[in-house]
């Protein structure tokens, strides 16, 4: 009895292992069972998950049939493939041939294909498609490369490269109907180019904003073309605005003293078509003419008192403490005080164009007081005051302090004595005590201008920034400080609205 208990015990005993060493799940663990990690398959110790096939296998090494010859224990092969009669062994890890893939995410070389990232539709499309990524020989998986997502259009080349299922066709970047590889092409698509790339294309009206609008190669033609016909004889300051470029957008226009008081010579402003010989319109055919003497081609008198004086603009003269400021171009300080003489100023209110963001005009400088009063306290002055509710943070851009947009990169204002600072153009070179002008090129377009024996700047630039759709106020005055002779006269002609921001002042043409 003792014996047959003991064979009792030890049979319950063998019938305990061999069920403990079978994996227990509610998948049905065990080789060949479907799993997804290795703890799908029970006892870790002896099965894991074979992730290529989703099947449970018994590892490499372990011996589950405790030596597989055969028998009558009922347990097969660990590969379930063997029989009992012709088992194979364990430790092929229960595939064949025999590789092992315990703990690998992958086999070695074979490839995936990755999640395509690129717009929904795209995928398989022209050159679009998806990454693929390699199984290293460690069994994991390397990343994700060769993924084509749309790029822009490559025009005439025959490839798709924006993978909508057509060749050559463009990318309709500001969704304006308009494509870069129409014919004509759209010319914006994107705001690096312009401000706004939708109302930029073929076919578009041109708008005074600096930009091609209808895209066939000019900028704003015929948006300033408005001064043809006019009376040259006219005092009407509608018609000065229409002779600089001004075209659209004037609300209100005024002849007056610098102080902003009636009472001008009728003989300090007109329109003319030439000065001289030489000087013609920048664009169109006619530029208005502003004077401390006679505004006329030519002047028959070039120390014309006018017998007028008021003071000057009093916004710009209390920015610069009540007095006229210095030229940083001369050694001494050349600031003075006192009335505006013989002074006229021209005053726009405009209203701003949608896109635009700056303009630009141009100037051209002629005086009697060259060289005699180069730094000296009698200094005819020119500004070009802008009222604008642009501000910037870049110092760059800010528009000027006392608003006076006629000053050199030195703060010089125009006027004579920015002459030492390289913006004389028509003159002779000539030098003083702490001074020279070396910028002299000749005088060959003075001729009969009236001021052939004297000094000019040739075309200058004058720039400022203003804020889309807002009403600016611009005055242009010029007078002489400290008597009523030694004339000098300014010429204002194309004026242009700019989508961008510039450096605000008065520079080289």
């Amino acid at each position: 009895m003792r014996s047959h208990a003991r064979l009792f015990s030890f049979a319950g005993l063998l019938l305990l292992v061999v069920f403990s060493c079978t994996p227990t799940d509610d998948k049905d663990p065990g080789t060949g069972t479907y799993c997804e990690q290795d703890a799908d398959c029970g006892d870790t110790a002896l099965y894991f998950c074979d992730k290529i096939n989703n099947e449970c296998r018994v590892k490499a090494g372990v011996d589950i049939d405790q030596g597989g010859t055969g028998g009558n224990d009922d347990q097969p092969s660990d590969d379930q493939t063997g029989t009992e009669s012709d088992p194979v062994d364990d430790d092929t890890g229960g595939t064949i041939p025999d590789m092992d893939y315990a703990g690998l995410d992958c086999a070695p070389g074979t490839t995936e294909k990755c999640a395509y990232t690129g717009p929904a539709g795209t995928e398989d499309v022209g050159p679009c498609k998806a990454a693929v990524r390699l199984c290293k020989d460690n069994g994991t998986w390397g990343s994700c490369n060769g993924e084509i997502r749309p790029l822009y259009e490559i025009c005439a080349n025959g490839v798709d490269e924006d993978c909508d299922g057509t060749v050559d066709n463009g990318t309709d970047l500001d969704e304006d109907g308009f494509t870069y590889c129409d014919t004509p092409p759209d010319c914006c698509e994107t705001t690096d180019k312009c401000p706004d790339p939708k109302s930029v294309h073929p076919g578009a009206n041109e708008v005074p904003n600096g930009i091609d609008d209808n895209c066939d190669g000019t900028a704003d033609e015929g948006v300033y073309d408005c001064d043809t016909g006019l009376d040259l004889n006219t005092k009407n300051p509608i018609d000065y605005a229409k002779s600089i470029g001004l075209c659209n957008g004037v609300t209100e226009a005024y002849v007056r003293l610098p102080s902003d008081q009636d009472g001008c010579n009728i003989q300090s402003n007109s329109l003319l078509s030439a000065l001289g010989n030489v000087i013609k319109p920048k664009h169109g055919s006619s530029f208005l003419a502003l004077s401390s003497g006679q505004a006329a081609n030519p002047p028959s008198n070039t120390s014309f008192n006018q017998g007028t004086s008021s003071a000057a603009p009093g916004d710009w003269y209390q920015a610069n403490g009540n007095k006229y400021p210095s030229s940083p171009s001369c050694p001494n300080n050349t600031g003075t005080s006192g009335n505006a003489n013989d002074g006229v100023m021209v005053k726009f209110v405009v209203q701003v164009p949608p896109t635009a963001n700056s303009f630009s005009f141009n100037i051209y400088f002629l005086s009697i007081e060259y060289p005699s009063y180069i730094c000296s306290a009698y200094n005819d002055f020119f500004v070009a005051l802008l009222d604008s509710s642009y501000t910037s943070a870049d110092p760059n851009l800010q528009n000027p302090f006392d608003k006076n947009l006629a000053i050199d990169d030195m703060k010089n204002p125009v006027g004579v004595n920015i002459a030492p600072n390289g913006l004389f153009k028509q003159c002779n070179n000539v030098s003083g005590s702490g001074w020279a002008v070396t910028s002299c090129v000749g005088t060959e377009e003075l001729v009969g201008t009236g001021f052939e024996s004297h000094g000019a700047t040739s075309w200058l630039t004058v720039r400022g920034n203003v804020v889309p759709n807002e009403f600016i106020t611009l005055r242009l005055a010029i007078w002489d400080l400290g008597d009523h002779i030694l004339d000098s006269m300014v010429l204002i002609d194309n004026f242009q609205w700019q989508s961008q921001n510039f450096k605000p002042g008065t520079s080289d043409s």
